[in-house]
């Protein structure tokens, strides 16, 4: 089982050190979580499992000069192989730019690359696999119009042309999140600003690559709609921030689980 979950996040042009951590439940006694850090010196993406009820040691799978935070981490739902995909923001002088890693059949991570730097801000990422098997990363970037919109690229044979997820306008839209329906279909949720409200305000949208999917891989597929994952004890060597976890909320904001037979 695979359990896609955020946790808490700053902006990036506000405190460079903050992270958005997600952990991933691939099967019953696994998980697995991803977060950045600050050493002092380097920006840290670290990486732990937790399997026979106990993390592992943290494990650092990137690290460079330039800030980083958003990671977002899936399993892929591609029969052929085990694959683990993880998206994070970096900043790179005045702009931010998306970078990757991958690692196949739980072997060392690949060398990361960067994913996509068009226009000026790219940040908080989401990746997701559907039952097709086709990934899909959301995200907000300022490369469609002057605002920040929610995006999305699919990869099937090579990556496709960034597209917009909704219809311009003139409000920021930030932090997508999505999960993966019954019938095939990808909810995405995000923040999109309302003036009449004077705040943000959650607004969904739903993607399908096909009109009928979800009959792709319905065998090995159940779907619940919440699963506890609160018997799973964070791990102490998270960063602490302002004197409390930054992971305070994650295990509160599961929407879907997916049980492999």
């Amino acid at each position: 089982m695979f359990v896609h979950t955020s946790f808490a996040q700053d902006e990036l042009s506000q405190d460079a050190s903050s992270s958005r951590d997600l952990a991933v439940q691939d099967e019953a006694v696994q998980a697995e979580l991803i977060w950045t850090e600050f050493d002092g010196a380097d920006h840290l993406l670290l990486h732990s499992q937790y399997q026979a009820e106990q993390w592992s040691q943290a494990t650092t799978i990137y690290s460079g000069n330039n800030p980083i935070s958003g990671p977002t981490l899936a399993q892929l739902n591609d029969q052929s192989k085990k694959a683990d995909f993880a998206v994070w923001t970096e900043q790179r002088g005045t702009k931010t730019v998306l970078m990757q890693m991958r690692r196949l059949d739980r072997n060392k991570w690949q060398p990361a690359t960067q994913f996509y730097g068009g226009g000026t801000n790219n940040f908080a990422p989401f990746v997701i696999s559907d039952l097709l098997g086709n990934t899909l990363v959301f995200w907000s970037s300022s490369d469609i119009n002057r605002l920040a919109d929610i995006v999305y690229t699919v990869e099937d044979d090579g990556w496709s042309t960034p597209r917009p997820l909704h219809a311009p306008n003139e409000v920021p839209d930030l932090t997508p999140a999505a999960v993966l329906n019954p019938n095939g279909t990808i909810e995405v949720s995000w923040q999109s600003y309302d003036f009449s409200a004077g705040s943000y305000v959650t607004k969904t949208a739903n993607v399908s690559l096909a009109e009928d999917n979800s009959n792709k891989n319905n065998d090995a597929l159940k779907f619940i709609d919440l699963v506890n994952l609160e018997k799973i004890s964070l791990p102490n060597f998270l960063p602490r921030q302002r004197g409390r976890f930054t992971v305070f909320s994650a295990l509160n904001k599961i929407k879907r689980a997916v049980v492999r037979q």
